[in-house]
C-alpha cells in the first residue's frame, strides 16, 4: 500500500500519516491543524494500529515511525558526520559514542525522517505541522456529508439502497455475456 500511495504522488511521510496515523480522535493536546490532517487521512483511508516499527523510503524521503499503539521500541542515534541510525535495540549497530550527537526514542504514531535532497532531519511535529499547512484539510472535511447521521434507520438506508441499485442478470453462460450492475440511475 505504501508503494501504491509513493506512486500516486504522495511523500514518505505523508503515506505514513495515511497508513498508520497517530492516536488524534481524542487527544485533548493536539494542534486543531494535526486533528484535521489525520480526519482527513481517516476519510481516505482506515488506518493499521499495528504493532509495527517501519522503515521507507520513496526516492526523497527516508522515514522511520511507529505504529499508533507504540508497543514496539523504535530508538534513533545521530552521528556529528550525518548518520541518522533506527532500531528497535539501542546497540543495533556499532556507533563510536563520542561521534554520537543525539540519541532519542520515537514515540507511539510519531516519526523521523530525513529530506534526503535538503539533506535535513525531520522530527514528527516538524514534520506533521508542514504535512498540516500543505493542504485546507480542514476546509475539505467540512464538506464531507456523514450518512450515518443523514440515514435514520433501516427502511430508510434500504430504500436508499434499492432506489440506487440495479442488478441485470446475465443470460445463459451459453451465450457468454457479461454480469451488468450499478449503483446509480
Amino acid at each position: 500500500m505504501f508503494e501504491l500511495l509513493v506512486r500516486a504522488g504522495r511523500t514518505a511521510p505523508m503515506a505514513k500519516s495515511l497508513l498508520i496515523p497517530e492516536a488524534w480522535a481524542k487527544s485533548r493536546t493536539m494542534k486543531a491543524e494535526h486533528k484535521a490532517l489525520y480526519a482527513y487521512c481517516n476519510a481516505v483511508m482506515e488506518p493499521w494500529d499495528g504493532p509495527a516499527a517501519l522503515a521507507m523510503f520513496d526516492g526523497r524521503w527516508a522515514v522511520a515511525g511507529l505504529d499508533r499503539n507504540g508497543l514496539r521500541p523504535l530508538r534513533y542515534a545521530r552521528t556529528e558526520d550525518g548518520l541518522l541510525a533506527v532500531g528497535s535495540e539501542a546497540g543495533m549497530c556499532p556507533l563510536d559514542d563520542r561521534k554520537i550527537i543525539e540519541r532519542g526514542r520515537i514515540g507511539a504514531g510519531q516519526m523521523v525522517a530525513i529530506d534526503t535532497h535538503a539533506g535535513e532531519i525531520f522530527y514528527h511535529d516538524a514534520l506533521v505541522d508542514e504535512l498540516a499547512k500543505a493542504h485546507p484539510y480542514r476546509a475539505w472535511l467540512d464538506n464531507v456529508i456523514d450518512l450515518d447521521k443523514k440515514l435514520e434507520g433501516p427502511e430508510t438506508i434500504c430504500s436508499r439502497i434499492a432506489a440506487n441499485c440495479c442488478v441485470v442478470r446475465p443470460p445463459p453462460a451459453s451465450r457468454w455475456k457479461t454480469l451488468s450492475f450499478c449503483f446509480s440511475r
